[in-house]
């Protein structure tokens, strides 16, 4: 796919994600494979292009009906914010608005979207903070429980990766606030690896009464 010319690799993401073809159900899987490959898409392709054409791609993968594709899409979506932070505000500021209004959805799915987006977005602390640690502290007792899960299963890997923020405050609480609550967790099991892992990032072993 890389291996193409940069126009040829242009051409064919534009008729893979716009034509009717490809938004069938029997398609996703090369959707799927796009949505993976966001970050590269950021570092051949110009600025403007990007905005122009990589964005819009990526933004209707994060809203597709395929929940592997959207989550891998939401996943690498900061590689977009990454490269175009630097640009033109326009470009940084409505990457921004977009991204936080799949938090303020009042579909489910863009709400989960939002935090996967969060776990590529944590890697980028000051980012993360300036822009979108509200947003997500304002999700953290939703109604919907997929997406209390998301949210846990992403805090939880943040602090037994050692990421740059398992030792935020805010993390912290969200943290608390959910080993509080952990009967409304237990349909995952992401929610029991959570309660074995402690605030430093080290697990629990359980002693066998």
């Amino acid at each position: 796919f890389f291996f193409f010319k940069q126009k040829t690799a242009y051409e064919m993401l534009r008729s893979l994600v716009g034509s009717e073809m490809c938004i069938r159900d029997r398609k996703w899987r090369i959707r799927d494979l796009i949505a993976q490959q966001i970050d590269k898409l950021s570092q051949i392709f110009t600025k403007e292009t990007t905005f122009r054409i990589i964005l819009p791609i990526s933004i209707k993968l994060c809203n597709d009906f395929v929940a592997v594709v959207r989550e891998a899409a939401s996943k690498n979506i900061h590689w977009l914010l990454i490269s175009l932070y630097d640009s033109e505000e326009i470009h940084r500021e409505s990457l921004i608005e977009t991204i936080k209004m799949f938090g303020q959805s009042n579909i489910f799915t863009q709400r989960q979207a939002f935090v996967f987006m969060c776990e590529g977005l944590m890697n980028h602390p000051e980012i993360f903070e300036k822009h979108f640690l509200e947003p997500l502290k304002k999700i953290t007792n939703d109604k919907v429980p997929n997406v209390r899960i998301a949210i846990i299963r992403m805090i939880r890997n943040h602090v037994v990766n050692q990421g740059p923020l398992r030792n935020h405050p805010d993390i912290l609480e969200i943290l608390e606030s959910y080993r509080s609550m952990n009967c409304l967790l237990y349909t995952s099991d992401a929610a029991d690896d959570l309660l074995c892992v402690d605030l430093g990032g080290r697990r629990i072993i359980k002693k066998k009464t």
